[in-house]
């Protein structure tokens, strides 16, 4: 186990759920964009911190 605040990018800025969500879709889209495209891509990622409380980042 690691904390988010010791892992980059997250050891340079604040790691919240927004944009925890927004380097997966990022990091997701940069591996298999290329493979995938043009039948599938990364359309969304969502994150859920707590029961009700979810982040989506849309690419």
């Amino acid at each position: 186990n690691q904390n988010f605040n010791d892992t980059p990018p997250f050891d340079t800025t604040n790691p919240s759920a927004e944009l925890i969500a927004k380097h997966i879709a990022d990091e997701l889209a940069s591996r298999l964009d290329d493979a995938l495209a043009p039948n599938a891509q990364v359309h969304s990622v969502s994150i859920t911190e707590a029961p009700g409380c979810i982040a989506t980042y849309t690419r």
